[in-house]
């Protein structure tokens, strides 16, 4: 059968930088003229959810995971060609204008009204006066329609249409991220979206941020993706047959979305439930496949039981957590009762039957590791800048001087049980500082007065693991979440030998020496 034929690639000026393939070009085109994934995959003879996936990697190039602001970043850095207007550009008055640049840049609905000056009640209602004044068919078409009246032109740019580089600003551009990986990496990562990406703005319908959040998620070709916060894709036993049809909904469009299967832990005191997604073309499952720990924990682990067919008798014990933010003593705790994970890894591969060989814990641990050199730098606690005493109260311990110093002993017990941190690893073993000076937490509005930037989201992995690494990022949300996507690649082959004990574990504090 024929392939179908795309249609010829857009005509850009010479000095446009071609950062974007052919066929994302062809979806970049019909973003800024408004496409849904539906019609863009009807115009290029795609599926929807192909098309999806070109967003999500064009939005990861750029940094940039809204549809408008995807429409923006590609107009502004000349990759495509503005869309055609119906009209002249309207009359819009300043509060409008500041809306529409407000768009152009952010997604979050507090952050635009901000931007605006009005009440985050008004964002909706005069987006959507704006739209229809603009005659655009949605925001992402009235982005591209305001290019095209040049009213969102950048600051840089000169009379002739050119501009000062050529080049995207990494910050425009965001970090360079992970391209898919090759048949021998296996990806893990851990994501704590905040409040699950938000409710549904009506029912059985997602937020975009969500969508946006996944788009995202699936252009990185994870193996296997904690998350934590499933605010609303996990209910309590007593929630309305409405709460629980929803949170089944959107937790059944997670899976169908990124195409892993996916694992929820039980809700705990906490409104914030941890949650897995695997690739059951990359990992077996079980023979237990689920775990339910739920003693102790303010917020349960999601803990399920995996492996590689290349050693069937061998398991991979793997937990997705959100540690308690609040209570020290707690988290403590919570920390020992998974060292009984830990403690199920034995040295050698058993004769027969199944037997847990290696461990995985990813997350928000809720407390910062112990300072080493190259680590995020520890935070201030008596900094006059830091205001929020009770955070302080959660994170840190007072001395008997009167000043405060972080709390580490989360980070201590893992260290003391055998388990290492891959950012340490690839800092100290593959020469790839940044994935341990980079913060993971801290930079959101929210968390202003509380010691800034910090690595509170990590992984923990065993002493074999660890020496499968072969990369550690932390990709920038942008302020879509007050924690930013943390990515663990492995060695599919090293996994593979460590697994079958080819070789020594890595010793208890190696990488801390």
């Amino acid at each position: 059968m024929d392939q179908p034929t795309m249609p010829p690639a857009p005509h850009l000026p010479a000095r446009a930088p071609r950062y974007l393939t052919p066929t994302e070009l062809h979806v970049a085109t019909q973003l800024v003229a408004g496409a849904s994934n539906e019609e863009g995959g009807i115009a290029l003879k795609i599926t929807p959810r192909a098309f999806s996936g070109h967003l999500g990697r064009i939005g990861a190039k750029f940094g940039a995971y809204s549809r408008p602001e995807r429409a923006h970043a590609l107009l502004s850095t000349g990759q495509v060609p503005p869309p055609p207007a119906p009209s002249p550009a309207p009359q819009f008055d300043a509060t409008e204008l500041r809306l529409i640049r407000a768009l152009a840049k952010h997604s979050d609905p507090v952050r635009i009204a901000s931007a605006v000056g009005i009440a985050k009640s008004e964002v909706r209602t005069l987006t959507k006066s704006v739209v229809t004044k603009a005659k655009a068919k949605n925001t992402t078409h009235l982005i591209g329609l305001c290019h095209t009246w040049k009213l969102l032109d950048e600051a840089d740019a000169h009379a002739d249409g050119s501009r000062s580089s050529d080049t995207i600003r990494a910050h425009q551009m965001g970090p360079v991220l992970p391209p898919k990986p090759p048949s021998d990496r296996i990806r893990v990562g851990f994501l704590n979206l905040k409040n699950d990406g938000g409710p549904e703005p009506a029912p059985g319908v997602l937020p975009t941020l969500w969508h946006d959040t996944y788009d995202l998620l699936v252009a990185l070709h994870f193996d296997w993706l904690g998350l934590g916060e499933l605010t609303h894709s996990q209910t309590r036993p007593n929630a309305t047959d409405q709460e629980k049809k929803a949170a089944e909904f959107r937790w059944q469009e997670a899976q169908k979305k990124t195409e892993m299967r996916g694992f929820r832990a039980a809700m705990g005191q906490g409104r914030n439930p941890t949650g897995l997604l695997v690739r059951p073309s990359t990992f077996t499952i079980g023979p237990r496949p689920q775990q339910h720990l739920t003693k102790v924990f303010r917020t349960p682990p999601t803990v399920v039981e995996l492996g590689l067919r290349e050693v069937p008798k061998a398991r991979i014990l793997t937990a997705s957590l959100h540690a308690s933010y609040c209570n020290p003593f707690v988290r403590e705790a919570e920390v020992y009762e998974l060292t009984a994970l830990v403690d199920k890894v034995k040295t050698h591969l058993p004769a027969e039957g199944t037997k847990a060989v290696a461990c995985w814990l990813l997350g928000d641990f809720n407390e910062l590791p112990v300072p080493s050199p190259g680590d995020v730098p520890d935070i201030d606690w008596n900094a006059p800048e830091l205001t929020d005493m009770v955070h302080r109260l959660h994170r840190a311990r007072e001395q008997p001087d009167g000043t405060w110093c972080s709390r580490t002993d989360v980070d201590k017990i893992l260290l003391h049980s055998g388990m290492h941190d891959p950012a340490r690893y690839a800092a100290r073993r593959l020469g790839k500082p940044a994935a341990l000076a980079t913060a993971t937490a801290g930079r959101a509005d929210s968390a202003v007065g509380q010691g800034g930037p910090c690595r509170i989201d990590r992984a923990a992995v065993d002493g074999w693991s660890i020496q499968a690494v072969t990369d550690v990022q932390v990709i920038p949300m942008g302020g879509r979440s007050d924690h930013d996507l943390l990515i663990v690649d492995f060695s599919r082959r090293k996994l593979i030998e460590g697994l079958r004990r080819k070789f020594q574990p890595l010793a208890p504090w190696a990488l801390m020496r």
